[in-house]
């Protein structure tokens, strides 16, 4: 029985000494050729900077959008492609058709749109994120709300 107590109040002590446990923060650095995730100022593996930032939903559900808007952007840029392609045959055969400089501008101009909201989600992510984090996990020791005794909390 005094060893259940002494265990008890030893772990209690531990687990009350680690208040506030904070989470790694994320940062996104722009490169020449590509962009380098870094985790608290250290370059990590895009791999391992997606597994931290599936930890908030919040973060996960923009960073999900983001990936999105870049397939959208992708799909844009190659159909603004064809239609350039397209354009260019026609003007090269003599054959005036609106149609392909049309559809050649409109879906170069939303490609941008989507790659400007694919940039504006993903950095919502990383921030959302490292708010989420600055917020921190306290645990706590308090009396139960309901009879005797005392209980860990997690904020």
């Amino acid at each position: 029985m005094i060893r259940l107590l002494h265990l008890t109040v030893l772990l209690t002590f531990v687990l009350s000494s680690m208040a506030n446990v904070f989470g790694q923060e994320l940062e996104i650095k722009s490169g020449f050729w590509r962009l380098s995730y870094c985790q608290n100022d250290e370059e990590v593996g895009k791999e391992r900077f997606l597994e931290t930032l599936r930890t908030d939903t919040e973060a996960n559900l923009l960073w999900k959008k983001a990936k999105t808007s870049e397939t959208l952007a992708y799909t844009s840029l190659v159909l603004g492609t064809g239609f350039g392609i397209w354009n260019y045959r026609n003007i090269s055969n003599y054959d005036v058709n609106a149609l392909s400089a049309i559809g050649g501008i409109v879906t170069s101009a939303a490609a941008l749109v989507f790659l400007i909201r694919t940039s504006t989600n993903k950095t919502k992510a990383v921030a959302t994120y490292n708010r989420n984090i600055k917020k921190g996990t306290a645990l706590k020791v308090r009396p139960l709300s309901k009879g005797l005794g005392l209980a860990l909390v997690f904020q």
